[in-house]
């Protein structure tokens, strides 16, 4: 195929999901960047950059998700270790298009020079900004040489000497999967099984307008306090409930593996967790408060938790994560979604740097704690940023 100076495109963007497996292998074949949960625009990156003539230039604006999820480290490591990258302008807090479609765009800019030691990252707020002069601010960016770049867009104080949440000792997690939740959660249950059973469960829609009120659920536990799985004779109730669902059971995945424990939730049910004061963050949340449950309930699989040291611990903790401080590196880490809603999940939960909360002095961290417990925001950010300055 004939080579070109300068590539334009808008690629299609096809998730996973929707690609035929049989298309999917012949992909993967084709293209060594087509790996993990790959979307289709990724190797419409690789094919139309081995088109460019040297010194020609490619520009894409397509989703911005190949920046920092795992199925874009092959492209990453190709454009940063082949290619020059002039200058990334991100799009995700504004919709670019005439029509209001559900996307995370970017633009790049990529040459078919040898790999540059910088790179431009803009981050657009509005239209305006898109126009002359104001699409060449931006902040300077170095270049890492490989796929891995996550403090390319973890950009934060060289002096201050930060930490990540698990080296100080929390334990990061995410609650219950059952596989099927309207036979293993409800407040039906109360009435269905027996009551050493049941454990108060709380759901992602049980945190809203920055306040937690359960909504009444239940989960059937199938383990005992030991983790073992429960012989469901001895508890009719429980028994009889169960077997109502059981052709609906036996069909998961979980069930096929092993048959004789058909009753289970995917996951383990850990009773002590249940006991334990916990942060609790769902996936995604326009919530600006961080809620502690001070050990009432089980977190269900929408929910991400951290355990951890006393509740004051958690209060200053939670009063970081709520600052504009891990604000700024989670929107680095991860893809907002529509509205500028970050996203907690483990994965990028484990990445975030903190301040040893431990090494705080006794003043700052009582007006984190008050400032938490006040939901003023100002007041932590003002705490927060003397800390980090």
């Amino acid at each position: 195929m004939e080579k070109a100076d300068l590539i334009i495109g808008n690629p299609p963007y096809v998730r996973q999901e929707q690609i035929p497996k049989s298309k999917k292998d012949i992909y993967r074949q084709l293209f060594f960047t087509f790996r993990h949960r790959a979307d289709l625009y990724i190797p419409f990156f690789e094919k139309s950059l081995s088109l460019l003539k040297p010194r020609g230039k490619h520009c894409f604006i397509c989703s911005n998700r190949w920046l920092k999820n795992q199925y874009g480290y092959n492209l990453r490591n190709m454009i940063s270790s082949t290619f020059d990258l002039r200058v990334i302008v991100n799009l995700e807090k504004f919709n670019p298009f005439q029509e209001e479609v559900i996307a995370y765009p970017a633009i790049s800019l990529i040459t078919n020079n040898p790999a540059g030691d910088t790179f431009r990252y803009i981050d657009v707020e509005n239209l305006d900004s898109l126009s002359f002069p104001h699409v060449f601010d931006g902040e300077e960016h170095k270049m890492p040489h490989n796929g891995d770049w996550y403090d390319t867009f973890n950009v934060i104080s060289n002096h201050l000497k930060l930490t990540s949440i698990e080296e100080l000792g929390f334990k990061i997690g995410i609650g219950v999967a059952t596989g099927a939740d309207k036979i293993f959660i409800g407040k039906h249950l109360i009435d269905s099984v027996e009551e050493d059973l049941l454990l108060p469960i709380l759901i992602s829609k049980d945190i809203k307008n920055n306040n937690l009120k359960w909504s009444g659920n239940y989960l059937f536990n199938p383990f005992d306090k030991d983790g073992n799985i429960i012989d469901l004779s001895m508890y009719p109730k429980a028994r009889a409930y169960m077997e109502l669902h059981k052709e609906r059971l036996q069909n998961r995945h979980v069930s096929r593996k092993n048959p004789t424990y058909w009753y289970r939730t995917i996951d383990k049910v850990y009773k002590h967790l249940l006991f334990q004061p916990k942060i609790l963050l769902p996936d995604i949340s326009a919530n600006n408060q961080i809620l502690i449950d001070a050990g009432h309930f089980y977190p269900h699989h929408n929910l991400y938790y951290i355990t951890g040291g006393d509740i004051d611990n958690l209060k200053i903790l939670s009063a970081f994560l709520m600052s504009d401080f891990i604000v700024s590196q989670l929107s680095r880490l991860s893809n907002n979604m529509n509205g500028g809603y970050p996203r907690w999940q483990s994965q990028y939960i484990k990445k975030l740097k903190v301040p040893n909360i431990y090494d705080i002095n006794e003043s700052d961290s009582k007006m984190l704690i008050s400032f938490y417990d006040a939901k003023n925001l100002p007041g932590i950010n003002s705490i927060v940023n003397k800390i980090i300055a």
